[in-house]
């Protein structure tokens, strides 16, 4: 479901620099082809005139360039492209480049979709549950988001989305590109498979160095359905599985926050695997001030934990929705995706190409609330 149809890469590659690239691209459309990918390999004129003639124009492709001005002018013909960097362009600088890809017979098909629908503009598919899809947002989905806060339960905790839509959308637009594109992770929408509604959110907060604190929030219709746990469940396995977040190391812990007397999201929680931590381990600091808002969890599913709206001083480039990402970067974020930031560990074989920064903000937590950590079944919690 909504795979967005990547069915070919196509390599444009400048004729003298095609002898340094032959062999890995050979391999590239050895393996590629047994996923059900076909590659395409173009010599071009290093005139960017000449070898736009000579590039097909094809919706359900990534292009691959091998220097900067084949690049460029993909770019400007509005393709989908990323650069490539082998043997023969080592050095070479992709400005305005989201993605470099080196060795690219050693990045399965998974990784290619996901550098297409970054390219692309297109949402990323997190995860898929028996009723839900998990994605990155859009700025189509903005009106869809509207509904989720009219709810009494909603208005109480979380502060609204901004009252002009458009600027919200501006508001969306500044998260899918300042906070998808450097952590790639964040909150997404809960998109329900039987209608294509958008019903909830859920995914985790940026901006903690050492921890990722869950966050959801459905529709009131939608609520005491079983959703929460279905769709945090996934989004759960993701963040273990391919972000990497497991407490070990550098890598983030997965957290989350709870009121007290929130007996029906504390009880979620444990089913989810989360443990209370020891007392204490709760910041219990006063609010930054009277715009920051910890979006605390209600007496039903239909929560989100611990995330805060950014404050009015936060430059307008930063995103502004209420799960909050007041920060640049984490200090490590990367994990073990195949496709992540630049900033964190620096394995991955796609990245990208703009590196992170260092600076985070954690958001105030307000006296009160419960504190949980994720540990699996065995491990005690810290």
């Amino acid at each position: 479901m909504n795979k967005n149809g990547l069915c070919k890469i196509i390599f444009i590659i400048e004729e003298k620099t095609a002898p340094f690239c032959a062999r890995e691209l050979d391999e590239a459309a050895a393996a590629l082809s047994e996923e059900g990918l076909e590659v395409l390999v173009i010599r071009a004129d290093g005139h960017e005139k000449a070898a736009a003639r000579e590039i097909p124009s094809n919706a359900s492709a990534l292009y691959l360039a091998d220097s900067a001005a084949l690049f460029q002018m993909l770019r400007s013909s509005g393709l989908p492209a990323a650069g490539y960097l082998h043997a023969g362009r080592n050095g070479e600088s992709f400005k305005g480049a989201a993605y470099l890809v080196e060795r690219p017979q050693d990045i399965d098909r998974d990784s290619y979709q996901k550098i297409y629908e970054r390219a692309a503009g297109l949402p990323w598919t997190i995860a898929e549950t028996a009723r839900c899809l998990i994605r990155e947002m859009t700025v189509d989905d903005v009106e869809s988001l509207y509904p989720l806060y009219e709810d009494e339960q909603a208005r109480r905790f979380l502060k609204p989305l901004c009252p002009d839509h458009d600027k919200e959308r501006e508001i969306v637009k500044a998260y899918i590109d300042k906070v998808y594109g450097l952590f790639g992770y964040g909150m997404w929408v809960v998109i329900r498979k039987s209608d294509g509604a958008l019903i909830g959110r859920v995914g985790f907060e940026t901006g903690r160095k050492k921890e990722a604190p869950l966050g959801y929030l459905f529709r009131k219709d939608c609520r005491r359905q079983g959703y929460a746990f279905e769709v945090c469940d996934a989004v759960m396995r993701f963040a273990r599985e391919e972000l990497g977040f497991t407490g070990e190391d550098a890598a983030p812990l997965l957290t989350a926050y709870a009121e007290e007397e929130n007996t029906t999201s504390r009880r979620l929680l444990s089913r989810l695997g989360f443990m209370q931590a020891a007392e204490g381990a709760c910041d219990a600091s006063p609010r930054a001030d009277e715009r920051t808002l910890c979006a605390l969890p209600q007496s039903d599913e239909g929560a989100l934990f611990a995330a805060s709206r950014a404050d009015e001083r936060t430059p307008s480039a930063l995103p502004q929705a209420d799960e909050g990402a007041l920060s640049v970067a984490p200090e490590a974020a990367c994990g073990k995706a195949s496709v992540a930031p630049a900033a964190a560990c620096g394995k991955a074989s796609v990245a990208p190409a703009a590196a992170c920064g260092k600076a985070s903000v954690p958001p105030a937590v307000p006296a009160g609330t419960l504190r949980y950590v994720y540990r699996p079944a065995g491990r005690g919690v810290q």
